[in-house]
């Protein structure tokens, strides 16, 4: 599939942000209802890897032109969107080898702003909320209450004493680690697709481990990162509130029931390694 996101140099976070919702086939103030599934639509190449690393969630790079983010396991729902438009970020935003805390705040920016754009969130954003409150808000808009506090801070609806307490009040209940509140997970489809085409909807994993050069073992744990045709993910319908389609920002389709029709593939090197 065409890439049709594009790096944005000299644009600021929020810019960028808006401009991809645009490109991902969203209004600028609905809840993403999955991100995931827009990426690969946009021609990103979405990879699970079976492997957990307790300070990485994701990462990514740009190979021949074509943008590449792997996803780790054991990583809940909400945090997995958050680092997948994180690494959307640095794709948009920056250059292969920038490092440092500016760029990674940067990317956290852009994120916040694709997930929870501020102009959308002052309008459902409670006055000095609770963590019950925000738990609601982020069912809705897919993203962790620790996300939704600092948005709180920044649209001014608690201040900053009030925001290290929402904190202290997350970290002794536990939610460091592991929030409440129901996001729906979300995996990449592309690479099991391509799998079912070769094996058919029922896939052999012997002979997709020969193809691959794995183990049984590995091509099983890869195979379950990747989204089967029942866990792919169903939007809500439109509303009459929402924009009409115009040639800069297609509508989505009200449901997403045949992938394999809106993601043609066809062949091409899979990246290996970073």
């Amino acid at each position: 599939m065409p890439v049709r996101l594009r790096r944005t140099p000299g644009a600021t976070p929020a810019e960028a942000a808006a401009e991809a919702r645009k490109i991902l086939g969203f209004s600028p103030h609905q809840p993403l209802p999955y991100l995931i599934l827009a990426a690969e639509r946009a021609g990103v190449t979405v990879l699970g890897l079976p492997y957990a690393i307790e300070t990485l969630d994701a990462f990514c790079a740009w190979r021949r032109g074509e943008p590449v983010i792997a996803l780790l396991g054991g990583v809940p729902a909400d945090r997995v969107r958050f680092s997948v438009a994180h690494e959307i970020g640095h794709l948009l935003l920056h250059q292969p080898g920038q490092t440092g805390p500016g760029i990674e705040a940067e990317a956290d920016m852009f994120a916040a702003e694709l997930l929870t754009p501020l102009a959308a969130l002052r309008g459902v954003m409670p006055h000095n909320p609770t963590l019950s409150a925000l738990v609601m808000l982020k069912t809705i808009w897919g993203v962790s209450v620790k996300s939704l506090v600092r948005r709180a801070k920044e649209l001014g609806a608690v201040d900053g004493d009030r925001a290290l307490s929402l904190y202290k009040q997350m970290s002794s209940r536990g939610w460091n680690k592991r929030e409440p509140g129901y996001v729906a997970p979300e995996k990449p489809r592309a690479l099991r697709k391509m799998a079912e085409i070769v094996h058919g909807p029922a896939i052999r994993t012997e002979r997709f481990a020969a193809m691959a050069a794995w183990s049984e073992e590995l091509a099983l744990d890869v195979l379950a990162q990747h989204a089967s045709p029942d866990e792919l993910p169903h939007e809500p319908a439109a509303t009459k509130h929402e924009p009409a389609a115009t040639k800069h920002q297609p509508a989505p389709a009200k449901q997403v029931t045949g992938y394999a029709n809106v993601i043609p593939l066809r062949p091409r090197a899979l990246p290996s390694g970073g």
